[in-house]
């Protein structure tokens, strides 16, 4: 019961506070507003614009994979049928070599005996050159002819043999070809699974990235709602005020830092290159080097404290003379609604930007000082 009672306090306060504010100023307001939801539409558009790329990119890269999948079908049915070539063309040349080879041995064994013949029948006849009769002389033909029929058929031994070894030299080239294009096929092979894996990776990253676009444009579709509601609400409030105070009570270069560290986050308008559009920054964006405290930079009243749509937990602090003061992105929150502060009280410690635009930044704190409607510039009034 007292923790619901407490929420509905604070609930009350900040309703109290927003409605205080806007009947304060409604016209700056609604124009400020109208210049953040014009800022947030143009990152929504920017956002869609690299959405509908990364959508393309990923659609081709899921073309390519395909593509090299197809082509590494195709190149293993080349190399089983170059394989299965090869393999054939190696039998042929062992079948073919054995062949050379008997041929060679007969051929060579042929003109062995014909040498053989030759010579004995030149010696036949200084041997029986006194009792050469008419046997002799048919033997000596007969011995002729077949020395011829052996001529002849080793000529005949010749040209086979002439023919495998061709035949062989015809293989070992068509080998050395298929040897060659089976190498190719394994070069090409390796090249398409490199670039397989490098196309899937890709595709992660670029899925990775169309995940994280989507969210952000969640993301921004929901502040711009936030925005119009808000809008809407000023447009329903009561009549524009002018400034209850036309004089800035406060000295210039006299007020502490909240925290020490340095600005990452001018005030004013900031021109975003990636997004070809200005913004407006109503405060600063100050970096520390580790997790800090964060103090306010006067005395006066906590009007609010809480979390807050794109800024985190954020303490607003009433100084009296309608001078406000804001700290946002902060890790933890230390004071509560209606608590009395002091420069030396610790509100709060800081923590991550994780909206910024160029990435998340640790340990930053999110300043603002406005006196009435009117945003200052926090560094004019910082010693």
């Amino acid at each position: 019961m007292g923790f619901i009672s407490m929420e509905k306090k604070l609930i009350f306060l900040m309703t109290v506070f927003l409605l205080q504010t806007v009947s304060l100023y409604p016209q700056k307001m609604y124009n400020e507003n109208k210049t953040k939801l014009d800022n947030i539409k143009a990152q929504i558009e920017k956002k869609n614009k690299e959405l509908e790329n990364y959508v393309e990119k990923y659609e081709k890269i899921l073309i390519d994979i395909n593509k090299i999948k197809t082509s590494n079908k195709n190149i293993d049915e080349k190399k089983k049928v170059l394989n299965n070539t090869l393999i054939k063309l190696q039998e042929q040349i062992k079948e073919t070599k054995l062949k050379y080879d008997l041929l060679k041995q007969d051929y060579n064994e042929l003109l062995k005996e014909i040498n053989s013949d030759m010579t004995s029948l030149y010696l036949s006849r200084f041997q029986n050159s006194y009792f050469y009769d008419t046997n002799q002389i048919v033997m000596d033909i007969i011995k002729r002819n077949i020395i011829i029929e052996k001529s002849n058929f080793a000529k005949a031994i010749d040209y086979k043999t002439k023919i495998f070894s061709n035949s062989l030299t015809e293989l070992s080239e068509n080998k050395n070809k298929y040897s060659k294009a089976i190498s190719r096929a394994e070069n090409e092979l390796k090249k398409n699974q490199k670039q397989l894996k490098l196309s899937q990776k890709e595709l992660l990253s670029t899925n990775k990235r169309l995940t994280k676009l989507r969210a952000e444009i969640d993301e921004l579709n929901k502040s711009a709602n936030e925005l119009n509601n808000l809008m809407k609400k000023i447009e329903k409030s009561s009549p524009y005020k002018k400034n209850m105070s036309e004089k800035i009570p406060i000295p210039k270069n006299s007020l502490p830092w909240p925290v020490k560290g340095e600005i990452v986050k001018k005030f004013g308008r900031e021109y975003v290159e990636d997004l070809k559009t200005w913004l407006i920054n109503d405060g600063i964006r100050i970096k520390s080097s580790v997790v800090s405290d964060v103090r306010p930079v006067m005395n006066g009243k906590v009007v609010y404290s809480g979390k807050f749509r794109g800024f985190g937990n954020v303490v607003i602090v009433d100084h009296g003379n309608n001078i406000y003061s804001t700290y946002g992105f902060m890790e933890s929150i230390y004071v509560s609604n209606g608590v009395a502060v002091n420069e030396t009280t610790v509100i709060g410690r800081t923590g991550s930007d994780l909206r910024n635009i160029d990435g998340k930044i640790d340990n930053v704190l999110y300043f603002e000082i406005r006196n009435g409607e009117d945003a200052l510039n926090p560094v004019d009034y910082l010693k």
